[in-house]
């Protein structure tokens, strides 16, 4: 089921509708969203590198002793 949004509608719908706020704050809301999304990637990714750095750092101290 979907559900209507005002970005769903022409422009010179949401004017004659009165919608053009309304459609400004649906915006801002999938900005958020946006952010909030990217925020979670920054950190999954930090987080994956932090591992494979710290693995890679225990792979190379652990090739030194072997030797």
């Amino acid at each position: 089921m979907s559900i209507f949004m005002p970005s769903s509608l022409q422009i010179a719908d949401m004017h004659r509708l009165g919608l053009v706020t309304m459609a400004s704050q649906e915006l801002g809301l999938r900005q958020g969203q946006a952010n909030y999304a990217l925020e979670g990637l920054r950190l999954a990714l930090g987080n994956k590198s932090l591992l494979f750095q710290t693995k890679v750092r225990f792979l190379i101290q652990v090739g030194k002793c072997g030797h």
